[in-house]
């Protein structure tokens, strides 16, 4: 992210509640060193998210935060999060997301 750009990107990633995020306890990671398979495999997807959902807004966190937290009619009304800890979520929001960037309206 380039200099002007990168403190309002910070300042939005910040806003996300990464254990809420994660499906973790709250405290989990400042206090954890090992997680679980299953927490980690959440831990992998939710950056996968994070990273195509940027992608998604060509770098704007504040737009990709607000996106991953807004219900979508196509995501059975669930955010992108939500959907996210259900079996089969990450591809889901995947193929919304490849809809969104060709303009197919869901």
């Amino acid at each position: 992210m380039k200099g002007s750009r990168a403190a309002p990107a910070l300042s939005a990633l910040l806003d996300l509640d990464v254990e809420d995020a994660l499906s973790l306890p709250h405290g989990a990671l400042s206090e954890r060193v090992r997680f679980s398979t299953q927490e980690n495999r959440r831990i992998v997807h939710t950056l996968v998210l994070l990273r195509e959902s940027l992608d998604l807004f060509d770098g704007n966190a504040r737009d990709s935060v607000c996106w991953l937290n807004t219900p979508a009619a196509a995501l059975g009304e669930l955010s992108p999060l939500e959907r996210l800890r259900a079996q089969g979520g990450l591809q889901a929001i995947r193929d919304l997301i490849g809809r969104l960037r060709t303009g197919v309206i869901t």
